[in-house]
């Protein structure tokens, strides 16, 4: 700030024109502007040119929920199809999120290192190292995405089914059975209630 205050005494001292001074700010400001947006634009494409050193995150929230939910209807359509069923209401719970598995280019690098010393000994040593990057797609519009080789459904913790027609022990074990085997899941983790 000092070396700006002398620079404007200069100027006022050696014409009072205030052209002068205003031409000299409108360059500060121009260098300002050309500045940042010249430095901000070199960070982006830094950011932008190695694709492989991108880490691309995929929302499997949105996909967990919508799984889930597609599960859940599934079974109140097919449970209310059983005799004696009426309606059916029917909660799912999972261990965990869908887990996603990305392609991987794995680059491997070995080293064997001979030694020998001068009383007639010898040792190998061997140095491994692996490389892991995530293949990636390149979309229309330049949008990339993680090439996905499969998605594993999250795995069902319990289910409750609430219904109808569950004060009848019949149709109480067949919707038990019924979610069991179209679930995969033991019996002690399904529960079946009357509805109200």
């Amino acid at each position: 700030m000092e070396w700006f205050k002398e620079i404007y005494n200069i100027i006022m001292k050696k014409s009072k024109n205030m052209t002068n001074l205003a031409v000299i700010l409108i360059i500060g400001i121009i260098i300002l502007i050309a500045g940042n947006s010249l430095f901000g634009s070199s960070n982006k494409q830094a950011n932008t040119s190695s694709p492989a050193q991108t880490t691309h995150t995929v929302n499997t929230k949105n996909k967990e929920k919508d799984y889930g939910e597609q599960l859940e209807k599934k079974m109140e359509i097919i449970l209310s199809e059983i005799e004696g069923v009426g309606k059916v209401s029917v909660m799912i719970t999972f261990y965990s999120g869908t887990e996603i598995v990305p392609a991987m280019d794995t680059k491997t690098d070995e080293t064997t290192t001979q030694e020998n010393d001068n009383q007639g000994g010898s040792r190998k040593i061997t140095q491994s190292q692996q490389d892991h990057q995530i293949l990636v797609m390149n979309q229309q519009g330049g949008d990339q995405q993680p090439l996905i080789l499969k998605e594993k459904q999250p795995i069902v913790k319990g289910v409750i089914v609430a219904a109808e027609g569950a004060s009848d022990i019949r149709v109480k074990r067949d919707i038990h059975d019924a979610v069991k085997i179209v679930l995969g899941v033991p019996a002690h983790k399904v529960q079946v209630f009357k509805k109200r």
